[in-house]
């Protein structure tokens, strides 16, 4: 019996033991990764360390959020830690197969095996995990901000050469250790660097530097001339102050109407503005134009206004020429070199007829297109060709209009006869009466003959009974045919402008054939 207690108590005993000695079996650590560091140069350049042997130490950087930590790397030895931020960087001999990590609240991983060679000046990371040991080990992953904040806007954002965000604001969450970042943008200079993450939130507030700037543009003696700027044109013409334009020389190149092109090479530097003045070389002649006022001017028979021009045309040959209606063109062809000033006088020359003007009787008024010409008989001379309306007047006769053509050279003629009267024709009731005009005895009616212009008695009699009326011949209109009745008793009386006399009969009265009652 007592033996088989005793063999009891050896055997818990050892159990316990066991446990104790376990691999992390009740050890708060663990290895999340090992992995070689191909660009890290700590180990072979910037931070080397010679083991007992005279041979280049590797280093492994222990990554953790922990400090306390202490390392064995068995009969091969550690050569050196030190405490950086977010890691512990080992100094360990090349070779080393095995290390055993220790912390006093977090115990011991013991021998963990290194998966791969490890070689001399050579950097390794190693990655721990961490845990408090409840009812399951919680792993616990210490992380911090990384805040970026962008000018401009549309920046891109790179973390360890891998692109993140397109502008503006980039937030992340990551585990402390260091980082590169790059921004990059259109016309700005890129910002590059690194940023280490440890235990607070970490901003990074980047303006980058323009990689640009502004070229204004002048042209003289004139603005006005179109741009091209490293043989793209721009929309606009001088003066200008350009858009944004890459730092670095550009080639500008200036366009006008009769100026010569011209070009600079310029420099544009970063956020300044260069002023560029062009001093362009004219290549045009200068010409003035004078002639009468409405002439309508050509040159080389393109239309260029009336009565004068004056502006610019390249050097060479125009035919100039001034045009009025019913003149003869003047024309004159001149030869311009560039630099020249010339002014040109055009005179059309008028194109006459002539006109003969009789009439019958004479001293009639001549009116040609409402203008007064005289007296006929007259030769009119020097009368621009065309057509006109000519009148004839004279107090006591009909006006007479005719149209008449002038013909270059030649000698129209107007002839005409004034007309003084007008025939009327003079009834009576009864008829056969004598007929008196003006008092004198011109026939018997019915009567058909002519009278002057102007107002005018007739009477007629017959057995012993006698009447008349006043009446007024016009040049044109009014009345030509009378009627005259022999009554009782005889009066006058006006209608429409026209003096009658009216004779009294019983029931009414007539007057020019006709009953008023």
């Amino acid at each position: 019996m007592k033996n088989a207690i005793l063999t009891k108590y050896i055997f818990l005993i050892s159990l316990i033991c066991y446990l104790f000695s376990a691999n992390s079996l009740f050890a708060d650590i663990s290895v999340k990764s090992f992995r070689k560091l191909e660009t890290d140069m700590d180990a072979r350049v910037n931070y080397p360390l010679k083991d007992q042997n005279g041979d280049f130490c590797a280093i492994i950087k222990v990554v953790t959020s922990q400090t306390g930590f202490s390392f064995d790397g068995g009969m091969i030895g550690i050569m050196k830690t030190e405490q950086h931020t977010g890691e512990i960087w080992v100094y360990v001999p090349h070779g080393i197969k095995h290390i055993t990590i220790q912390h006093q609240q977090l115990g011991v991983l013991r021998d963990y095996p290194i998966s791969i060679p490890v070689e001399t000046a050579t950097a390794y990371e190693m990655v721990l995990v961490s845990g408090r040991v409840e009812t399951t080990v919680v792993e616990e992953i210490n992380s911090q901000w990384l805040f970026i904040k962008t000018t401009p806007s549309n920046a891109l954002i790179y973390i360890d050469d891998q692109f993140v965000k397109s502008g503006g604001e980039y937030s992340v969450k990551m585990k402390p250790g260091k980082y590169t970042y790059r921004v990059d943008a259109p016309l700005y200079h890129t910002d590059a660097g690194s940023v280490e993450i440890i235990d607070t939130k970490k901003t990074l507030n980047i303006a980058l530097q323009p990689a640009f700037g502004y070229l204004q543009i002048n042209s003289n003696p004139e603005q006005g001339a179109a741009i091209l700027i490293d043989g793209k044109p721009l929309s606009s013409i001088t003066p200008l102050k350009t858009d944004a334009i890459a730092s670095g020389e550009h080639s500008v190149q200036l366009l006008k109407d009769m100026y010569a092109p011209a070009m600079q090479k310029v420099v544009v530097t970063d956020g300044q503005t260069t002023v560029v003045n062009f001093t362009l070389q004219p290549n045009f002649a200068e010409l003035s134009i004078a002639a009468p006022t409405g002439a309508k001017l050509y040159i080389n028979n393109e239309s260029k206004g009336t009565g004068s021009w004056q502006g610019r045309l390249g050097g060479g040959v125009y035919s100039v020429e001034a045009r009025i209606d019913k003149y003869h063109p003047a024309r004159q062809d001149i030869e311009l070199a560039v630099g020249d000033k010339k002014t040109v006088n055009l005179q059309p020359t008028p194109i006459y007829g002539s006109l003969d003007i009789n009439s019958i009787p004479g001293e009639a008024t001549i009116t040609i297109n409402g203008k007064d010409y005289g007296s006929t008989p007259s030769t009119i001379n020097k009368l621009l060709i065309g057509d006109y309306t000519v009148q004839l007047s004279k107090a006591g006769y009909a006006s007479v209009n005719r149209n008449v053509t002038i013909i270059e050279g030649k000698s129209s003629e107007v002839n005409e006869s004034l007309s003084n009267g007008r025939t009327v024709s003079i009834c009576s009731s009864p008829a056969g009466a004598e007929l008196y005009v003006d008092n004198q005895l011109v026939g018997t009616t019915p009567y058909t003959g002519s009278l002057t212009f102007g107002s005018h008695t007739l009477r007629i009699e017959q057995n012993g009974k006698k009447t008349e009326k006043i009446v007024t011949i016009r040049q044109t209109g009014g009345m030509t045919d009378f009627n005259l009745y022999l009554g009782s008793q005889n009066y006058t009386e006006t209608v429409k402008g026209l003096i009658f006399n009216m004779v009294s009969v019983k029931g009414g009265a007539f007057s020019n054939g006709r009953r008023y009652v």
